[in-house]
């Protein structure tokens, strides 16, 4: 299945993304949805591993919310303009809590479908 054709929110509200296990930033969320996200890296990450995750959403407007999410490694990619890694990560259930957290940023983010 084409991950492109899936729903997902661009975000605009900082995300950071990092490990809930040692604290290391991973990097930051550029698209969400209720199954997965894409992050842009800090450094490259490894394919196919669980990663224990936390979203930390911080609008400047709201109060901070985190969210801690497992989710596992499914695509990397290292783009050459600009010179940054980014990974896929599918969740490895579909958290409410997240659902919610897309409502209410939903305001400020504008869902699209991209097509290919």
């Amino acid at each position: 299945m084409d991950r492109r054709h899936r729903d997902r929110t661009p975000l605009f509200v900082p995300c950071l993304v990092h490990c809930a296990v040692t604290g290391r930033l991973l990097g930051h969320a550029v698209d969400l949805s209720p199954r997965g996200l894409r992050v842009v890296c800090a450094r490259p990450l490894e394919l196919f591993l669980d990663y224990p995750l936390v979203l930390r959403m911080d609008d400047g407007r709201t109060e901070v919310r985190e969210l801690a999410l497992e989710a596992r490694c499914v695509w990397t990619m290292r783009e050459q303009k600009p010179r940054v890694d980014s990974a896929g990560f599918e969740f490895r259930q579909v958290n409410p809590h997240l659902e919610a957290l897309l409502e209410e940023f939903g305001g400020r983010c504008r869902t699209r479908r991209q097509v290919s």
